[in-house]
This record gives structure tokens, sequence and C-alpha cells, in this order.
């Protein structure tokens, strides 16, 4: 059953005749995609980078407690009363212990509240010094003459 119209084609499961050319060879596979790389599930390490330990643990927090305390108490001693310095130069110095430990990561903080803390120190003690002073001098009173 052949089609007029169309032109006799040879069959491809026939053995062609002797002396025939061979047939032509098949063409080739069109080129393949290229492949796409999902990303990795959630919580696994992409390509190339490294392996720390089970996802999800970061390592202890750093306790950035100390030096926050001796710049606020610093601040605090500097501007009330002197007896909060002396903890804050404490708690500096322990800040900035951690600090350099890599426990706490405010170790700048810690210095500042050390260094004020010693500073609220030294005006606290001058105060005391000049409060003596003048008790001394005005026999433990104080009077002030505005005008004359």
């Amino acid at each position: 059953m052949s089609d007029p119209n169309q032109p006799d084609q040879p069959n491809p499961y026939q053995p062609p005749e002797p002396g025939a050319a061979p047939p032509p060879p098949p063409p080739p596979p069109p080129p393949a995609q290229p492949t796409y790389n999902a990303p990795p599930a959630y919580g696994q390490p992409q390509y190339g980078q490294a392996q720390y330990g089970p996802p999800g643990y970061a390592g202890a927090a750093p306790q950035n407690g100390a030096g926050t305390t001796s710049l606020v108490l610093a601040i605090i001693g500097l501007l009330c009363c002197g007896i909060l310095s002396i903890i804050a130069v404490v708690m500096g110095s322990k800040g900035k212990k951690l600090a350099a430990q890599g426990l706490a990561t405010n170790g700048g903080v810690a210095q500042a509240g050390f260094v004020i803390g010693w500073i609220g120190i030294a005006l606290w003690v001058l105060g005391l010094i000049v409060n003596g002073v003048l008790l001394a001098t005005n026999n433990g009173s104080f009077s002030y003459n505005i005008g004359t």
C-alpha cells in the first residue's frame, strides 16, 4: 500500500542489495541540556564550605555582660558617686580578660568602662579631699556671703 504521491522509500528492515551503497548513518543525538545543580537541602554545607559541627550549633554565645556592665556603672559612677566607679573598674578588668581569651566580643567597651571608672575614682577622691579641706578650714560649717 503505497501512496502514489510519495516516492518509494527503501524498507529500513530489509537487508541491502548486494553491491548497493550502505545506508547513511543515523543523525547525531541532539546536544544535551546543561544539568541544573539544585542547591543543597537546608542545613547542608554547600560545595567548598567546611563543616565545623552539627548544623544548628554555633558555639557558645559571647559573654559581653562584664564589659557592658563596666561601661554603664562607670558612667553612672562618674555622674553620681564614686563607689560605682570602683565596681566599674573591677568589671572592666574582667571584661578585658574575657575579650583577650576570645570569650567576649566587646573588649573596647570593657576598656572604656575601665578607663572611665578610673576617672570617676580620681574625681571622687579629689572631691573627698576638697570637702575635707573645706570642712577643716571652716570649723565644720559652710557659710557663703553673696554680695557685700
